[in-house]
């Protein structure tokens, strides 16, 4: 049924190809993505598909290495066997992978829908091929920086690893606390799942900020919270929703409460947006006892797989890769509530404002 002239669909199907790491320390994260794809997917195959072809997603693992997923891309895209071959492609973490596979992406006109990173949105040479479903890191940073500002909060810490999203990250939340009058007073790098901060803890407690930001994943951000409070740290904590607030929140218990998480996507926890509660009904069926926990990772996997058919659908009963393209660049798409626009390379991606919500010595998020 695949032996057909446009790769990954037949009369009856529609693959698309999950990039994500599957293994190795973002094995969480790539795994909760591909749960939410498939909510979405499994979601609107009950109610016919999309123009009468099922979704069928294939998952590929990526590690979180550039040059693996510019491999596994590659296999992907020039495959022999028509079982293997995708129509579309979602997900990838970090800018860097998704500028590694960007050139493979050109050749083969494919779209990449649901990268995972905020730096892409007004990358204008990936305009026509890569979609992201969040908010533009741009955005989420200013609006942190806004709200210390309001809250009369002057003194910030960054702590990061070392990562080339993490730099520009930083770079970015430096350039929104000088225009809004908050001092960065000191930056620390550490490794991503670095949980010896003693160094760190020392240069970072010296500084005395009001408010300490970490860009990590919830290992090093977990080791943070615990040594600097035994340190004697009495401020502020704050993270980029990158880093995993259930497990975080799992693994800090009651040291969580009224740890900030700034977010690119709106709060999957929300009862007033429609996309969210759609989500969430569609995640219960196919979360597993382990897993059974809306989250950010799979949130944003759903989204995608959304974005992707609501795309699909205004395509006539030939589509092509290229005329997904087209569709996702010719006007905005409204999704139970929610407003994608790739259009300009300016603001692209989701118009809908991200969240931020706080953690609760409950173990609840609290918008």
């Amino acid at each position: 049924a695949f032996a057909q002239a446009e790769p990954g669909l037949s009369v009856n199907t529609v693959r698309l190809g999950v990039m994500m790491p599957l293994t190795g320390g973002l094995a969480e994260v790539g795994s909760a993505y591909v749960r939410g794809a498939r909510a979405a997917a499994e979601e609107i195959n009950q109610h016919g598909g999309v123009a009468g072809r099922k979704i069928q997603l294939m998952p590929v693992d990526t590690t979180n290495v550039a040059a693996d997923a510019l491999e596994q891309v590659r296999d992907v895209l020039h495959s022999s066997v028509s079982s293997e071959q995708v129509f579309a492609l979602l997900g990838t973490v970090g800018l860097p992978s998704a500028q590694a596979v960007l050139p493979e992406l050109e050749k083969s006109g494919i779209a990449l829908i649901g990268p995972v990173s905020g730096l892409l949105a007004r990358q204008s040479e990936a305009r026509e091929l890569i979609f992201p479903v969040r908010r533009p890191d741009e955005d989420v940073t200013l609006g942190l920086i806004k709200l210390l500002d309001i809250m009369t909060v002057k003194q910030l810490a960054i702590v990061h690893p070392r990562t080339p999203d993490a730099t520009r990250q930083v770079q970015l939340l430096r350039d929104a606390a000088k225009a809004r009058g908050v001092t960065v007073v000191t930056q620390v790098d550490v490794g991503d799942t670095n949980i010896d901060l003693k160094t760190e803890v020392a240069k970072l407690s010296a500084a005395h900020p009001d408010v300490i930001l970490s860009l990590g994943w919830y290992q090093m951000t977990e080791a943070l919270v615990r040594q600097m409070r035994a340190a004697g740290y009495k401020g502020l904590f704050a993270a980029h929703s990158d880093v995993g607030t259930l497990r975080l929140m799992a693994s800090l218990k009651e040291m969580s409460r009224g740890l900030g998480v700034a977010s690119g996507l709106p709060s999957p926890y929300s009862n007033q947006l429609p996309m969210a509660r759609d989500y969430r009904a569609a995640f219960a069926r196919v979360a597993d006892a382990q897993h059974n926990a809306p989250d950010e990772a799979s949130f944003e996997g759903y989204l995608a797989v959304r974005v992707f058919a609501d795309a699909l659908r205004q395509m006539d009963a030939n589509p092509t890769r290229r005329g997904l393209q087209k569709v996702l660049t010719a006007h905005p798409l409204e999704i139970a509530g929610l407003v994608f626009d790739y259009r300009s390379s300016a603001n692209r991606g989701l118009q809908t404002p991200g969240s931020m919500y706080v953690m609760t010595s409950q173990g609840r998020v609290s918008q």
